[in-house]
């Protein structure tokens, strides 16, 4: 497919101007195809911006309640999910230490089950939770002491204050229109705050599976990831490829944090990496105009 449909959302990557695009495969989970840019690697589900915000409406409409999941929020994050979720929220501020130490206020966008805007809140950040799923949001807030999480989505919500911190983890996958996105989000930064993004890497060798059966808008690579960031006036700080680590990773790490108390990898239990072991792909922004 070279992109030449009129009205065709993929006329041209929004990431790199590119005009040429191939058929990938169909996305079993949303039924649409999906297209990826012979240049930056981005890939694309859907034909037109109508039909994948029709699809993705009509997806998270449904109700994904259950017993499991019930059961999960009320566990109090000590489930074997919930500790290993918050594992890797520790692995991301690490990563943003930098940041995080001369921050108060956090707006996170896409709260889940609430496990990073809990442990934000119990080490003393006021965190501004956004979270489509208003059961979520009922048992997240029965936790929370200085902060809030409120019913809204992630395309539509709107605030007169402005944080710190804008923390996104795998949520801007599902944005059907991320460069608009991250302009409106600059509104709510202040002009010494930083973006958290991660996302799924499609650049991991023999990997791309996975894709096929995901809800995602956009699967990115680390420089179309880059481009649309910059299209929208940020300046990228950091931006690294993370993978899980190895059996002999985890002994060795396991080891050294019994003896010495401390983990062996810096980013622990997330390892940073190359592009062909990328798991994932985290970065870290800030308003172009001010830096």
């Amino acid at each position: 497919m070279n992109g030449n449909l009129e009205n065709d959302r993929i006329l041209k990557c929004i990431s790199c101007d590119f005009s040429n695009f191939n058929y990938y495969a169909d996305n079993f989970t949303l039924k649409l195809p999906m297209y990826i840019c012979q240049n930056c690697k981005l890939y694309v589900t859907g034909k037109s911006q109508k039909e994948i915000d029709k699809i993705l409406q009509h997806y998270y409409d449904k109700d994904f309640w259950n017993e499991d999941l019930e059961n999960l929020l009320e566990s109090n994050f000590t489930d074997s999910y919930s500790i290993g979720r918050i594992k890797i929220w520790k692995s991301q501020t690490k990563y943003c230490n930098d940041i995080l130490n001369n921050s108060k206020t956090i707006l996170e966008i896409g709260s889940g089950h609430g496990e990073a805007i809990y442990n934000f809140d119990k080490i003393g950040y006021n965190v501004t939770g956004i979270e489509p799923d208003k059961k979520n949001v009922t048992s997240i807030n029965k936790k929370l002491k200085n902060s809030e999480c409120i019913v809204e989505k992630a395309e539509t919500f709107s605030f007169e204050k402005k944080f710190d911190i804008i923390w996104l983890n795998h949520v801007f996958e599902h944005l059907t229109q991320p460069i608009q996105f991250l302009r409106k989000i600059s509104n709510f930064l202040n002009d010494s705050g930083f973006i958290f993004i991660e996302v799924p890497s499609v650049e991991k060798k023999n990997d791309y599976r996975q894709f096929k059966t995901v809800p995602h808008a956009y699967n990115y690579s680390k420089s179309s990831l880059i481009n649309i960031s910059k299209k929208a006036n940020y300046k990228i700080i950091k931006c690294d490829y993370f993978r899980s680590p190895k059996l002999i990773e985890g002994g060795i790490n396991k080891i050294f944090n019994l003896f010495l108390k401390k983990d062996f990898f810096e980013f622990y239990p997330k390892i940073l990496c190359n592009k062909e072991n990328g798991e994932n792909i985290r970065l870290i922004l800030h308003k172009n105009n001010v830096l």
